[in-house]
């Protein structure tokens, strides 16, 4: 049972996160590849998505504990990872968080996927933004205004960068919206009208050392980034570690963006998953974006 404290969510303006989730779980009903939604619920304090029961634990678990997997268990695994993102993608969804632990496994000892906390539609009703903007624009309409106390002044240098983002964030969601949420909010159906449907996400989210490279650069990606963090799981399965893993998220961002990772060729495996690393690897040196500064 997945658990969600309503003042946390509100907080971090989660709120299109959550029912995006919901709404895909609800839409996957009957599948095979999904974790299925049995119900949801609430209080006055949380939220809860009941989940089918997965008796196998996560596919990081059985990592962590063979370290390593045969060639053959690791083409098992990887195929059924391979169906859970078709279907999930036959949904119109990226899941944008593909990592050995969103991976859980049945009764039956095959994967399902799960966790659809940063999936991507482009469906108004899901936009971060709209919620940004309606949560303001209020605010402003009631001539309530954010300021700044004491403790928020002696924050630290990071802390205040922090800020400082998140405020940013904000007057792009107003903006972006053609509006400084000064005026009445427009009514919902013109909102969602003169939006329309995203076709790509340009967010920056996920697992850093499973991130595509066109991700971590924060320009529009699609689908296909599922498909790399599928094969940097495969390589984790042959090796035993991630090709661009560091000590912090900064640091393997900048692998991910400017490193070529080779195959190592000492007997541990053939040429069918030789072959497909390898064409990831000529895939990212075809389509890797100019390396940004990450902050």
């Amino acid at each position: 049972m997945k658990v969600i404290r309503k003042s946390r969510m509100l907080r971090a303006g989660q709120e299109g996160y959550l029912r995006a989730e919901r709404d895909f779980l609800v839409a996957s009903e009957g599948s095979d590849w999904i974790v299925p939604l049995i119900c949801s619920f609430q209080d006055s304090v949380n939220l809860y998505l009941v989940m089918e029961y997965m008796p196998g634990g996560d596919f990081l678990a059985l990592l962590m504990r063979e370290t390593t997997l045969h060639e053959s268990v690791a083409r098992f695994y990887i195929a059924e990872m391979i169906a859970c993102v078709e279907e999930t993608h036959a949904l119109g969804v990226i899941h944008r968080d593909i990592k050995p632990d969103n991976f859980l496994i049945s009764a039956s000892g095959h994967l399902r996927i799960s966790d659809f906390g940063l999936a991507f539609d482009g469906h108004w009703s899901h936009d971060i933004s709209y919620f940004h903007y309606q949560r303001y624009s209020l605010l402003r309409r009631l001539g309530i205004g954010v300021e700044v106390d004491e403790d928020d002044e002696s924050l630290s240098g990071y802390s205040q960068k922090l800020k400082s983002k998140w405020a940013r964030t904000v007057e792009a969601s107003l903006q972006k919206h053609g509006t400084t949420g000064a005026e009445e909010a427009e009514p919902l159906l013109y909102w969602r009208n003169r939006s329309g449907k995203r076709v790509s996400a340009r967010s920056v989210v996920g697992t850093s050392q499973y991130m595509a490279p066109e991700v971590v650069a924060g320009i529009p990606y699609d689908a296909r980034c599922d498909w790399w963090s599928v094969g940097i799981i495969l390589y984790e399965c042959i090796f035993g570690y991630t090709p661009f893993l560091s000590d912090d998220g900064r640091t393997t961002k900048q692998k991910i963006l400017v490193c070529y990772v080779g195959i190592q060729d000492d007997g541990l495996i053939v040429s069918v998953p030789s072959d497909i690393l390898t064409r990831i690897n000529a895939r990212q040196r075809k389509t890797k974006p100019k390396a940004p500064v990450l902050e």
